[in-house]
């Protein structure tokens, strides 16, 4: 996904909310807090698993060794995330929140794609 440019990943089904820190092309992670400026090149990949929406009849109610390269994670609680594009500022809000508050976000991440799409559309 890095080699295509992919910078934002979503994917899901563990019953929890984890994102990673920006995965680096060749199994390095850059572990430090958002926001993040990305280019082409950069090569990074920042990667959120989105698996606790709906019901809480299975979710996970006890978390192994957290990784170092986990920059978020929550579980044993339901939520949802939201995310934002702004096409102007060139930048993708991520955020994270509990089922039961939607004012405050448990998670927030920012990625700034400035250099990305910089070429001409013909």
């Amino acid at each position: 996904m890095i080699d295509y440019d992919t910078i934002f990943y979503i994917g899901a089904h563990y019953h929890t909310y984890e994102r990673i820190y920006p995965y680096i092309k060749g199994g390095n992670f850059n572990l430090l807090p958002s926001p993040y400026n990305m280019s082409r090149s950069s090569k990074y990949l920042v990667s959120v698993v989105e698996g606790i929406a709906g019901n809480d009849k299975s979710i996970v109610e006890e978390y192994g060794k957290l990784s170092n390269f986990t920059a978020a994670l929550s579980y044993n609680v339901t939520g949802y995330g939201i995310m934002n594009v702004n096409a102007e500022e060139k930048s993708l809000v991520y955020e994270h929140f509990k089922a039961t508050d939607w004012v405050h976000s448990v998670d927030y991440v920012q990625i700034f794609y400035g250099e990305m799409f910089k070429e001409s559309r013909k």
